[in-house]
């Protein structure tokens, strides 16, 4: 009987580490969604053009005081590109 209770004891160890490891990697998956999605602002002096770029997007809102004005968006990737490129 006692043999049962082990092997009983040692399933369910083994169980709870596994509910572990799937928790850390759903903690890790929701990290890394996070960081691709968190944009860095950024604000020019050409009139106040700002940019926001993350990993996967960039989005700028072109406020030039002689030039564009409006809202452009860009995905991964021709987010990475300097802004005299989107001119």
């Amino acid at each position: 009987m006692t043999g049962l209770w082990k092997c009983r004891a040692a399933l369910t160890r083994g169980r709870e580490e596994a509910n572990v490891k799937k928790k850390l990697i759903i903690v890790f998956a929701v990290i890394a969604v996070v960081l691709l999605l968190i944009p860095v602002r950024k604000v020019y002096e050409d009139g106040g053009t700002q940019t926001y770029t993350s990993l996967t997007y960039k989005v700028i809102v072109w406020k030039q005081i002689d030039g564009k004005s409006g809202t452009e968006f860009y995905l991964f990737p021709n987010n990475f590109h300097q802004l005299d490129y989107y001119e």
